[in-house]
């Protein structure tokens, strides 16, 4: 009777083990639309759908054990003002993470809105400047985060060169990591902005 319950207790520990380690896919989105009208005097007025940024998408990973992760993600656009959309066409992305913190490749948003978009006001919405300054989004990147201050410094430079951030690589840092500069401010905690190198 014990050698049964021991077994028993086994494998209900081992299914329950396999249970913890696997992660479903998430499907998350934002529908974000406006209704807009102008009116000109001595004109008919004019009413339009606007999308300000919506999106479609799914995330997930897996414990791969010994502190390892696998991870990925596939954005997409959606349009319900137009009926339009791509899929994989907004931060999509496989990549690894652990200790030592998180490598990942694929098309991926810029450092500085990465940096700063969780501070925007505006960033969801066609008024923020995340459209206005950045038309392209990164390409083939390899990424990871660091601090803030790094990731403006090679904005700057690629702005000053009126470029935008193309084929880059980075290393997204772990949390108070020996290699990280002072912690940034608690609003960036939220998002763990980017570093962006030419690779």
């Amino acid at each position: 009777m014990k050698a049964v319950l021991l077994r028993t207790s086994v494998l209900g520990l081992l299914a329950s083990h396999g249970l913890a380690q696997a992660e479903s896919p998430q499907l998350y989105g934002r529908l974000n639309l406006g209704i807009q009208q102008m009116r000109v005097h001595g004109k008919a007025s004019s009413t339009r759908l606007s999308n300000y940024r919506s999106v479609l998408g799914i995330r997930g990973g897996e414990d791969l054990g010994e502190g390892l992760r696998v991870l990925f993600q596939v954005e997409g656009t959606l349009s319900p003002d137009t009926g339009a959309g791509a899929v994989a066409a907004r931060d999509t992305r496989v990549g690894l993470a652990g200790r030592w913190g998180t490598l990942f490749a694929g098309n991926w948003t810029t450092p500085y809105n990465s940096a700063s978009s969780g501070l925007d006001p505006f960033y969801p919405t066609t008024a923020g400047a995340r459209e206005l300054s950045w038309p392209k989004r990164s390409s083939r990147l390899v990424a990871a985060s660091a601090t803030s201050m790094l990731a403006l410094v090679q904005v700057r430079a690629d702005a000053a060169r009126q470029k935008p951030v193309g084929q880059r690589s980075a290393h997204r840092l772990p949390p108070r990591s020996k290699m990280t500069l002072p912690p940034p401010p608690r609003e960036f905690s939220r998002r763990a902005p980017f570093v962006a190198a030419t690779g």
